[in-house]
């Protein structure tokens, strides 16, 4: 999980994040400024915390790769195969890769080559996109974070494109009034009634029937952006409301596409970019089909199951 964390762009030393009670007590031993909501945690520090959680937890850890994994001969247990050809059996076998391997690119612009687009996950150094005009596809965090990353940091000239309006968070209060506090209450996942139940007594879920779970999941926390992005999209960053119709590359290596917009009236323009970076939408079931849509055919979305932070 850490080298995730050391080669995410969007885990920036200044980015203000909700974070775990073990990373608040590793904070708090080594004498670090520390608030929940309004004091930023460096990159280092974080990372740092990943790995002396590996560290202590799983010092045998072996740094491998594992190339297909099948029921064993006899049917009792799985064989795996390594990257060197080794082949270990086990009777049970966990895959927890986090979200490595699950990111979704929607079907309008998967035919872009890769030097016209990319996936927000893919970098670790946005430098090279200095000076360059770039559409970033995406409302949530990743999208916003990259976002302003490329306008303020890397010097590129950005544009977002989203279906809907992007939602900025406002400042958090430190101590808030009684009345907001009785109407959101803060929860380790944020504020609201319904998220301190989630946090406090999350096993009371799983009660629920199918069909409210998975619309609870579909609609709770979605996309969004944290409130230390006001200042840096907000009168900074043109956003383009609507959704890609058409994408392709043309001969000046510049990527264009269509966009309808969304309004009372809609209609379709034309936009040419350098480049375009799909933000972060992890989908488990287009990484387990090897790369191909969800839905074939029938939607830019991807399937209910997707993780979406953009």
């Amino acid at each position: 999980m850490s080298h995730l964390w050391r080669a995410d762009a969007r885990l920036d030393a200044h980015a203000r994040r909700h974070v775990s009670e073990i990373v608040r007590s590793r904070i708090l031993e080594n004498q670090l400024r520390y608030h929940d909501l309004t004091t930023a945690i460096p990159l280092d520090t974080f990372v740092q915390y990943g790995q002396s959680f590996q560290q202590r937890l799983v010092p045998y850890l072996e740094r491998r790769l594992v190339t297909s994994v099948d029921r064993s001969a006899n049917g009792q247990g799985y064989a795996l195969r390594l990257d060197d050809d080794e082949v270990v059996t086990a009777r049970r076998v966990v895959i927890a890769t986090g979200m490595s391997g699950f990111q979704y690119v929607p079907p309008v612009l998967a035919g872009l080559p890769p030097d016209s687009l990319s996936h927000t996950s893919d970098h670790h150094d946005l430098t090279q996109f200095r000076g360059r005009d770039v559409s970033v596809m995406g409302r949530g965090s990743s999208a916003l974070d990259v976002a302003a990353l490329l306008h303020h940091d890397a010097g590129a000239k950005v544009r977002i494109v989203a279906r809907r309006a992007p939602l900025i968070g406002l400042p958090p209060v430190e101590h808030p009034p009684l009345r907001n506090r009785v109407r959101r209450p803060l929860s380790r996942l944020g504020t609201g009634w319904w998220l301190l139940l989630c946090a406090e007594a999350p096993m009371l879920f799983r009660f629920l029937p199918a069909s409210a779970r998975s619309h609870l999941v579909r609609t709770t926390l979605g996309p969004a952006g944290g409130w230390h992005l006001q200042d840096r999209i907000v009168g900074h960053i043109p956003i383009d409301i609507g959704t890609v119709q058409h994408a392709e590359r043309r001969a000046t290596v510049r990527a264009r596409s269509s966009l309808t917009t969304s309004s009372r009236e809609p209609a379709t323009k034309s936009m040419s970019v350098d480049c375009r970076s799909s933000a972060a939408v992890f989908c488990p079931q287009y990484g387990l089909s090897g790369g191909r849509p969800c839905y074939p055919g029938t939607s830019n979305r991807p399937c209910r199951d997707c993780i979406s932070s953009g």
